[in-house]
C-alpha cells in the first residue's frame, strides 16, 4: 500500500491492533487514537520505519510499550497518553533521534523512563497523571536543553528539586504539583527566564519561596497552594494560588 496517512480516531474500534498494521510501511502519520483498543501494542508497528506522528492515546492498550517502537528513528510526534501502559525495558529501548513531543500521561508507569534522556531535541514531555517513585533523576536535568513543556503532576516524586533545574533554560511550562517533594525550592529556578507557568502546588517543601523567582519577568502564573511554605510573594503575576500554606504578616 503507498497509503500515508491513516486517522480513524474517535470512532468504536474493538479488540486489538492488527499484527499486519506493520505491513503499512509507507505510513508517515497514524491516528488510532479515541478508540477502545486493548491487548499489547503489536511489536510490528516498530517496522513502519516512515512514521513521523504516532498517536494511541485513550484506549485500553495493555503491558510494557514495546523496545520496536524505538525503531521508529523518524517519528517526532508520540502520543500514548490515557491506556494502561508499563513502561518500557529500560536496556533495549532505545533513545529516539526525532522526537521533539511525547505524552504518556495517565499510564502505569512507575519511573521516567531512561530513554527519555536519549531524546535531545524533546520540546514537551508530559508523564503526569503516572505512579513514578523517586527522585526527579538528573539525567533529566542534564540532557534536555530543548525542553520547552514539563508536566510530571500528579505523581509520586519525592526529595529535593535539584539545582540541576538551572540548565532547562528554554521551559516555558514547568509543573511539578501533587508530589512528595521536599526540602527548599532551589534559588535556581529564578535563572529559568523564559517560565511562564511554574506550578508546585501540594508538595511538602520547607522555607521560603526564593526570592530569585521574582526574576521571572514572564512568570503569569505561579501555584504554590498547600506546599509548606512561608515567605513573601513575587509580583508580576496574573494568577496566584497561595492557599494552604504558613504565610504570615500583613498583606502590602
Amino acid at each position: 500500500s503507498n497509503l500515508s496517512n491513516f486517522n480513524v480516531s474517535m470512532n468504536n474500534l474493538v479488540g486489538e491492533i492488527p499484527a499486519g498494521i506493520g505491513n503499512a510501511t509507507k505510513l508517515k502519520i497514524l491516528y488510532l487514537s479515541s478508540n477502545n483498543f486493548t491487548f499489547p501494542i503489536p511489536p510490528e508497528m516498530g517496522n513502519i520505519l516512515q512514521l513521523q506522528v504516532l498517536s494511541l492515546n485513550n484506549n485500553s492498550l495493555l503491558n510494557q510499550i514495546p523496545v520496536q517502537l524505538s525503531n521508529l528513528q523518524n517519528l517526532w510526534f508520540l502520543d500514548l497518553g490515557a491506556n494502561y501502559l508499563e513502561n518500557p525495558d529500560p536496556v533495549q529501548f532505545k533513545g529516539m533521534a526525532s522526537i521533539t513531543e511525547l505524552n504518556l500521561t495517565y499510564n502505569y508507569l512507575t519511573e521516567v523512563p531512561p530513554f527519555v534522556s536519549k531524546c535531545p531535541k524533546l520540546v514537551s514531555l508530559d508523564l503526569s497523571l503516572n505512579t513514578i517513585t523517586g527522585q526527579i533523576p538528573i539525567h533529566l536535568l542534564t540532557s534536555l536543553r530543548n525542553l520547552t513543556i514539563l508536566d510530571m503532576t500528579n505523581n509520586y516524586f519525592e526529595g529535593l528539586i535539584l539545582a540541576e533545574i538551572k540548565n532547562l533554560t528554554n521551559l516555558k511550562h514547568m509543573k511539578l504539583g501533587k508530589n512528595k517533594l521536599n526540602g527548599t525550592i532551589p534559588k535556581e529556578i529564578g535563572l529559568l527566564s523564559n517560565l511562564e507557568v511554574l506550578e508546585l502546588n501540594q508538595n511538602v517543601f520547607q522555607g521560603p519561596i526564593p526570592s530569585s523567582i521574582g526574576n521571572l519577568h514572564r512568570l503569569r502564573r505561579l501555584d504554590l497552594h498547600k506546599s509548606g511554605l512561608n515567605s513573601s510573594i513575587p509580583t508580576n503575576l496574573t494568577y496566584l494560588d497561595m492557599s494552604g500554606n504558613s504565610l504570615t504578616g500583613s498583606l502590602s
